[in-house]
């Protein structure tokens, strides 16, 4: 099992919520006692004459969902940072999907 299917079907144990907060959307991630979010703030702008809208990470405690992973399958630190990007991406994507489903973009 490659390292990206293992974070995949871990990342599967946890459950997602979405909430937003003080115009932030927040994901959290909790399995058990197991918790981590990702929190976000949605800024616009112009593209090209196009409104854009993008999604900034600008907080994260994963601490836990990666104690976690590395209970399940020990990681080294090359494998910490290549599971770190692959939470923040997991995470925007959640809330692309979110927002597509409420009609936000």
């Amino acid at each position: 099992m490659s390292r990206k299917e293992l974070y995949q079907s871990v990342l599967k144990k946890f459950s997602t919520v979405i909430t937003e907060s003080e115009g932030h959307y927040i994901v959290t991630y909790s399995h058990g006692f197991f918790e981590g979010t990702c929190k976000y703030v949605e800024k616009s702008g112009m593209s090209k004459l196009q409104p854009q809208s993008v999604l900034l990470l600008t907080e994260t405690d994963m601490g836990d969902v990666i104690e976690y992973i590395h209970k399940e399958s020990p990681l080294s630190s090359e494998d910490h940072n290549d599971l770190q990007m692959y939470i923040r991406e997991h995470s925007l994507q959640t809330i692309q999907e979110h927002l597509k489903v409420q009609g936000h973009q």
